[in-house]
């Protein structure tokens, strides 16, 4: 899925809905993004011409196909910002894999250096907050500095540290 974000490639997904049979739908797909533990796939709906979001757990399949992409995408649509560089325990860098533009390298024998695509600050600060404290945002400043605050504020800190 990530291959057909950055190649800008339209997928078949066979998706399923609870409770209801399997649907194809023509997606051209826009990002990954990690919520509450779930991995979502958002993209525009070909046959909707709409953005919609897919959780990851109910593609049934994914295939590549020859459509063309769309010549204009809803304004929701993010392309890749750019990386962030994290350090995280094995365990915690497997958990980013997804998002990973590098093979993890150690920094000593617990802890490993990986980059990660930033699709939107969000979805970087709530993966790396899904590690429990076993990844650290290291750079760039600008979304250490907003990890802090994310911190800060799910701690319920956040106002105590803007007035400081």
């Amino acid at each position: 899925m990530r291959d057909a974000i950055r190649g800008s490639q339209v997928l078949a997904l066979d998706y399923r809905k609870p409770g209801e049979p399997s649907a194809r739908r023509l997606v051209a797909p826009t990002r990954l993004e990690l919520r509450d533990g779930q991995v979502f796939l958002e993209g525009v709906d070909l046959g909707r011409g709409a953005l919609r979001t897919y959780r990851l757990d109910r593609i049934e399949a994914a295939t590549a196909t020859t459509e063309a992409w769309p010549a204009a995408l809803p304004a929701r649509e993010r392309t890749v910002a750019g990386t962030a560089q994290v350090v995280a325990t094995r365990a915690a860098a497997a958990m980013l894999a997804d998002y990973a533009t590098s093979e993890p390298v150690s920094v000593d024998g617990e802890r490993v250096r990986l980059e990660i695509e930033v699709w939107s600050e969000a979805s970087v600060l709530r993966a790396v907050a899904a590690c429990g404290g076993d990844a650290e945002v290291v750079a760039p400043a600008s979304l250490r500095a907003a990890m802090r605050r994310f911190a800060l504020d799910a701690l319920g800190e956040g106002d105590a540290a803007a007035s400081a």
